[in-house]
């Protein structure tokens, strides 16, 4: 015998407690829908999602959110030739202010540096918090002349910013930038790309932190394993 239950019925069995908890601890709104019905229950679908993407410290994207963003970058620099850059940056001395003053300090520090580079970067690039104290920002359509230009204002923009101590102190801070551009037209992956702005954020802090490194861009920026993909056979079929 068929099953006749109304499908309204059939979604009020759905278990959503926890969920919806969830969701109410995190602030996120529900939808404007008659509750268990198709358009609510796509809307909590939806705000789940969106919560599985965010740092819950900072608001921001979180690693699998950037992994994505890189996945798509690197898909389209492939088929398209359009230039893309990765910026990786990292919290100078941060130990040091987690050893002084406090984790709760330093998780104001992540916040105040987290505005920062959020309000130095287009609203079309994503920005993620991808470690304790180390975030990425990946940069579509992005002109290898203008990669200094939106370096130098992220870090000027965290420089500018502080944390309060007190009522009357406040503690500066930093951060050592490292940006690779991905190669055009490369069927590359988002490890040899992260791997390359890696390199060039670890020289920045070699170099006295509190500044931008980029690779040189008047030699190749196509790595050995990256070439093997580019010049690849590509078996056809039927052979």
């Amino acid at each position: 015998m068929a099953d006749t239950a109304h499908p309204l019925s059939v979604l009020k069995q759905l278990q959503l407690e926890s969920a919806l908890q969830l969701l109410e601890q995190a602030g996120a709104l529900l939808p404007d829908a008659e509750p268990y019905s198709v358009d609510w229950l796509q809307g909590v679908v939806d705000a789940l999602a969106d919560l599985s993407n965010r740092d819950p410290l900072t608001g921001l994207g979180n690693r699998r959110s950037f992994e994505m963003a890189l996945e798509r970058e690197i898909d389209r620099v492939a088929r398209a030739g359009e230039p893309a850059l990765l910026l990786v940056l990292d919290i100078d001395h941060f130990k040091a202010v987690n050893d002084q003053h406090g984790h709760a300090l330093g998780d104001e520090v992540i916040k105040s540096v987290a505005v920062a580079v959020a309000g130095a970067v287009r609203p079309m690039d994503t920005v993620a918090r991808i470690g304790g104290e180390e975030f990425g920002v990946v940069l579509p359509n992005c002109p290898p002349s203008f990669g200094p230009t939106v370096a130098e204002r992220i870090r000027s923009e965290v420089e500018r910013s502080s944390v309060a101590l007190s009522m009357t102190e406040r503690i500066g801070v930093t951060v050592s930038l490292g940006g690779a551009f991905a190669p055009q037209w490369v069927r590359s992956s988002p490890l040899l790309w992260a791997e390359r702005a890696d390199r060039q954020l670890y020289r920045a802090k070699a170099e006295g932190r509190n500044r931008a490194c980029f690779e040189p861009q008047t030699e190749s920026v196509v790595s050995a394993d990256e070439k093997s993909m580019l010049f690849a056979i590509i078996p056809q079929e039927g052979a």
